[in-house]
């Protein structure tokens, strides 16, 4: 009875008992390779580490593969000299005491996957010899601090995916004079670190000095405390070889990286070259090789869209999920029961979905779907967002018969003093079913469905598509600061939605598509200066439906020096109306303006429409062909374009534009084909440049 006693009381005790070593050896249940943490037979003695336990990976590299299915509660997570362990899966693993490393002079790795977060409440230990914490896919790291135990205590932390690191404080002790030289932070992808009580000196001092380089890649991130000192100071750091931005440190604030004084947050600007845009649409209506037309929406169809882009070499796969009226995704804005069931009462009983909300309608998600492909091909998933488009309206009247499911919402039903008229002669008939902006309940439909998806899906940047439709004003109904005004105002909100739904320390990329001309800017109430002032990182320069070589790409870049801009190509040069003839793009008409942009200081190109190679819609208007994918490759390529044989030549349409009218905007007209009687001159301008 005393012996039993004892026993308990000494339990009773338990924070002066020392810690059991728990050694992982991984040789019963699994998973794709990795062992289940959570069966105690994949640990010594079959025993699960407790709270007051060390959980330590000791063996070969294949049995040091752990796999998480929820949150675990221990002492300290420990490591041997010489190991590689790995831990995938989901769940918390929270250390109340350290995070140990034995290095003597070997290399331990330590890879943690998916989104395991793993918690340290006291700090990280080093010792002499080299330790690589590499994270992945959503993975975070978050120590209560850093702890160098010996001197050549050297680390190589990697970062990558949407990893994060949370956060960073300066080493414990004074240990940083430990640090082995060679010790550094990469930081790849759209990870981010989270430093937010090192101002950027402080990061200097603490850790710089002490022979830790910082390396940041692609569109990473590192939140600082505020301070006045900050931008200066970095380009010190940038200067003296301590912090490298996607491999250089010959590099430009607003060009090369971003700095945002107000949030503390420095982001390298990402080095891409080529944005790839899917309307969705064309997955059912074109011909493809994963595709006949007339077939179903399946969830492979999307991959494979996401995958002949990222194939081709794309770095953004812009998707755009319908008109901007009715959501294709579960809202909250707008229910597809409640719109269903409304537009069932108001227009046809027996109207059902087809096509993309059909899909969604049924519990699905291609936005979810698209976006996990992206993250699988290591390719940028963006939103693009029309932003007033009346494609596919018909005779854009409410006919019960004629009535499109997809594209009008009761609000627009209700709201006919919305629309833009009445319509100015010049423009199309089907202008006058655009929305007036001048009415804050317009505006703010859209804002309600862009904040929705910036909250549910992790995207890595957002576009406001002002192409579709380019009408947001009657003429003469506001005066030109107005107009600029409410587009800037508005697109200023769109910032701080994308920042308020962006997890701590990263900041999501905002761009525009607008016009390449100025003269067409006005009507429309843009200002690129205010827009960039307002928080645009992303111009991407549109000419519509067909490109052309001529356009005000080189003066829009010099207005926007601290921004990427982009130029657009199409799949088409020439398209005569009713689209019966279309001139499909050339390699050579590609490489040749891909040779400009880079030439006239832009960050690279877009690719619009570009699916419509195919056969489309029963369009007749080929011969059809599978799009040249290679080309981009080539077109993020700027010593190949510069050797380009160049090829110069005019955009030609049958008529003019209908958002740059010579009677609205009295600009005149830069278009071709000119038909000149006998007698008359005419000027052509080429862009040229030497080979």
């Amino acid at each position: 009875m005393l012996k039993l006693l004892s026993v308990f009381l000494f339990s009773l005790l338990g924070a002066e008992l020392e810690a059991v070593t728990v050694d992982f050896k991984g040789d019963s249940t699994s998973t794709n390779g990795y062992y289940y943490w959570n069966d105690a037979d994949n640990w010594q003695g079959g025993i699960l580490p407790g709270t007051a336990d060390a959980a330590r990976f000791r063996y070969t590299d294949a049995e040091n593969k752990a796999f998480l299915t929820g949150d675990v509660n221990i002492s300290s997570l420990n490591m041997t000299a010489g190991v590689h362990a790995q831990i995938a899966g989901t769940g918390i693993i929270t250390a109340s005491s350290y995070m140990g490393f034995i290095g003597n002079t070997e290399t331990n790795t330590w890879d943690v996957r998916d989104s395991v977060t793993i918690i340290i409440d006291n700090r990280i230990r080093f010792r002499a010899g080299t330790t690589e914490i590499n994270l992945y896919d959503d993975a975070s790291l978050n120590p209560n601090g850093i702890s160098f135990d010996e001197v050549g205590s050297g680390f190589v932390f990697s970062l990558n995916g949407h990893a994060g690191f949370d956060y960073l404080t300066a080493p414990n002790a004074g240990s940083g004079t430990n640090i082995a030289s060679g010790s550094r932070f990469e930081l790849n992808d759209s990870s981010a670190l989270l430093a937010t009580s090192l101002t950027v000196q402080e990061l200097r001092e603490n850790w710089m000095e002490h022979g830790v380089a910082f390396y940041l890649n692609d569109a990473a991130s590192i939140a600082l405390q505020t301070d006045s000192g900050n931008a200066t100071n970095i380009e010190a750091c940038i200067a003296a070889g301590l912090l490298v931005i996607n491999g250089s440190t010959n590099v430009t604030d607003g060009v090369d990286y971003v700095y945002d004084s107000a949030t503390g947050i420095l982001q390298a600007y990402p080095p891409y070259k080529v944005l790839f845009y899917s309307d969705t649409t064309h997955i059912l209506t074109c011909d493809s090789p994963y595709h006949d037309i007339g077939d179903d929406l399946t969830s492979d169809k999307i991959v494979a869209a996401v995958d002949e882009a990222a194939d081709g070499g794309a770095d953004v796969f812009m998707l755009q999920p319908g008109l901007g009226w009715v959501p294709w995704w579960e809202s909250q804005v707008l229910s597809l029961s409640n719109h269903l069931a409304w537009f069932r009462t108001t227009f046809r009983a027996n109207a059902n979905y087809i096509g993309f909300p059909k899909f969604v309608y049924e519990g699905q998600d291609f936005i979810q779907i698209a976006i996990d492909e992206c993250r699988a091909k290591d390719v940028c998933p963006f939103i693009s967002f029309r932003l007033n488009d009346t494609n596919n309206r018909g005779d854009g009247t409410f006919d019960p018969a004629t009535a499109r499911i997809d594209n009008t919402p009761q609000i627009y039903y209700d709201n006919t003093n919305f629309f833009l008229r009445p319509k100015h002669p010049g423009w199309p008939t089907k202008t006058e079913w655009n929305w007036d902006w001048t009415y804050e309940a317009a505006r703010q439909y859209k804002l309600d469905q862009i904040e929705e998806l910036c909250n549910l899906y992790d995207i890595d940047g957002f576009e406001l598509d002002f192409m579709r439709g380019p009408y947001y004003f009657l003429p003469n109904s506001t005066t030109s600061s107005q107009r600029v005004e409410i587009i800037t105002a508005f697109v200023g909100e769109v910032r701080q939605i994308l920042d308020d739904s962006t997890p701590p320390g990263k900041k999501r990329w905002l761009g525009v598509r607008i016009p390449c001309f100025i003269d067409t800017h006005d009507h429309m109430g843009i200002d690129v200066e205010e827009l960039a002032a307002a928080g645009v990182q992303m111009f991407e320069l549109s000419t519509s439906y067909v490109f052309a070589s001529e356009t005000d790409s080189k003066q829009i870049k010099q207005l926007l020096p601290n921004s990427a801009v982009y130029y657009e190509l199409t799949y088409t040069s020439y398209s005569s109306p009713g689209n019966v003839h279309t001139r499909r793009g050339t390699e050579s008409q590609f490489y040749t303006i891909g040779r400009d942009v880079y030439r006239e200081g832009l960050q690279g190109v877009t690719l619009f429409n570009f699916h419509y190679y195919r056969d489309h819609a029963a369009r007749n208007d080929g011969p059809y062909s599978e799009p040249p994918f290679y080309i981009m490759e080539k077109l993020k390529d700027p010593e190949f374009l510069s050797s380009w044989q160049q090829q110069t030549y005019f955009k030609s349409v049958t008529a003019p534009d209908p958002w740059r009218d010579p009677d609205f905007l009295e600009i005149g007209t830069h278009l071709h084909p000119r038909v000149l009687e006998p007698g008359d001159t005419a000027t052509f301008t080429f862009d040229v440049s030497r080979p």
